[in-house]
């Protein structure tokens, strides 16, 4: 059974999002494109985002951590092989929900604050 809840590109992925990703979060193009790439994945490392989207490496990884750092990419750390030292981080966006209640909360907090600038036109 398909998880209601999850990201998907189709619905997801259309300008007035894109638009209020930028406005909000004031997270480039590339950014939003790296979150979108994240759609229909149960979680990724940055090596498969990279290849899914023809970018570097470091570019996606660079994406990644603004999209962390605003909430709408969670990362959860694993260890490596056995025998092997270190650890690694599977990241997956945000779902459905919880994007469309970060983007409510971010549209009244505006909504506001403007209407409380034009309420002091008097």
């Amino acid at each position: 059974m398909e998880d209601l809840n999850s990201l998907d590109a189709k619905t997801c992925d259309i300008p007035e999002v894109r638009e209020l990703l930028s406005m909000f979060y004031r997270i480039s193009v590339s950014d939003i494109d790296v979150f979108f790439s994240f759609c229909g994945l149960s979680g990724a490392r940055v090596e498969v985002i990279s290849e899914k989207m023809g970018k570097d490496k470091s570019t996606v990884q660079r994406c990644i951590n603004r999209l962390y750092s605003s909430g709408l990419i969670k990362r959860e750390s694993k260890c490596c092989i056995e025998g092997k030292k270190g650890r690694y981080f599977i990241y997956s966006a945000v779902s459905k929900g919880e994007l469309r209640e970060m983007l409510l909360l971010h549209l009244n907090n505006w909504y506001s604050l403007r209407s409380a600038v034009i309420g002091s036109l008097n």
